[in-house]
């Protein structure tokens, strides 16, 4: 008989973290499930500490992405046979009860398709605040709308789908120009075909670190860029809309900027500030950015790193404690 839950978990070279993800896994209070790591053919020892373990739900599949990040979540999806798959990222890690807290949001409302729950954000393992999804209170218009406009910052950690929804829209996408964003993706497609079911409980750890798949800062801002174009085609093109769609390419050279800002440098930072000013000259997060990042470098490293956490914590929306 096959689990509630399959727990799919793709990986790349990051044994340490993954011997802590599998380790929340294993630490459930709810424990009808098994657990598929997709290995894309590390050269660390992260087959061993997956086997190490010792526990029959484990399963390895090795699996060569070709820097598809999405063909490997599809691997694990397909060859798994839960009702419900579970997305874990080999560096983030669960709370004991997040499998007990969706199996009862699922026996609340079993015509959802998606449950997702709040994170807290650490950056390099130091908490930055909170994160938490969906959309604002008294909102009542359709969430891939609201995604649309405002952009969505669902994990793949925070998501559990029903399998029957992901077939339905074919799992997540493996279009190379979408590598980066390709949960987004399949979030928004997903929002247009099933209920998504929201929890404000904290349920896991979601880490930031220079490893994270979303470091290579053009390459990101690219795929970002083309996921705003393709959902925004064929939306009705009234000033109201073209504005919206400006403010969205805008975050997008906003985010960009403030990657840059981590790794210390000042120039591209700026420009991205600029091209999100020139796009939507209201963006005042960018105004309020370029402030702080000239404020900010003055007063070396450590400062800097802590104006960069203040840039993160507004353009993502993250509620510090």
């Amino acid at each position: 008989m096959p689990p509630v839950f399959s727990v799919v978990i793709p990986t790349y070279n990051q044994a340490d973290f993954l011997r802590t993800a599998l380790a929340s896994v294993l630490d459930q209070t709810f424990t009808d499930f098994d657990v598929w790591v997709v290995n894309n053919h590390s050269t660390d020892n992260t087959i061993d500490v997956a086997n190490g373990f010792g526990d029959s739900r484990i399963r390895v599949l090795d699996f060569s992405n070709q820097g598809i990040i999405g063909a490997g979540r599809n691997l694990g999806i397909q060859a798994s046979t839960g009702d419900f798959v579970a997305f874990l990222d080999s560096d983030d890690s669960w709370r004991p009860n997040k499998l007990e807290a969706v199996s009862t949001a699922i026996a609340e409302s079993p015509e959802a398709g998606v449950f997702c729950h709040a994170q807290m954000v650490l950056r390099d393992g130091r908490p930055v605040g909170k994160t938490e999804f969906g959309t604002p209170p008294g909102y009542d218009g359709a969430l891939f709308n609201y995604w649309l406009r405002n952009g969505n910052r669902l994990t793949p950690s925070a998501a559990v789908v029903s399998r029957g929804n992901l077939d339905a829209v074919d799992g997540f996408s493996e279009d190379p120009d979408l590598v980066t964003v390709e949960d987004s993706d399949l979030w928004l497609r997903l929002s247009q075909t099933c209920r998504f079911v929201f929890l404000p409980e904290v349920l896991g750890d979601y880490n930031l670190h220079p490893e994270s798949s979303s470091a290579n800062v053009e390459v990101h801002l690219k795929a970002s860029l083309t996921l705003i174009d393709r959902h925004w085609a064929g939306h009705d093109k009234s000033l109201g809309q073209r504005l919206a769609l400006r403010h969205q390419r805008a975050n997008a050279h906003f985010g960009a900027a403030r990657q840059y800002q981590r790794s210390g440098v000042l120039i591209k930072p700026l420009a991205h500030f600029a091209r999100a000013l020139s796009l939507y000259p209201l963006h005042l997060r960018s105004v309020a950015a370029i402030g702080l990042l000239i404020a900010g470098k003055p007063f070396g490293a450590k400062r800097s790193a802590r104006f960069a956490d203040a840039l993160w914590r507004i353009s993502s929306g993250v509620e510090t404690d």
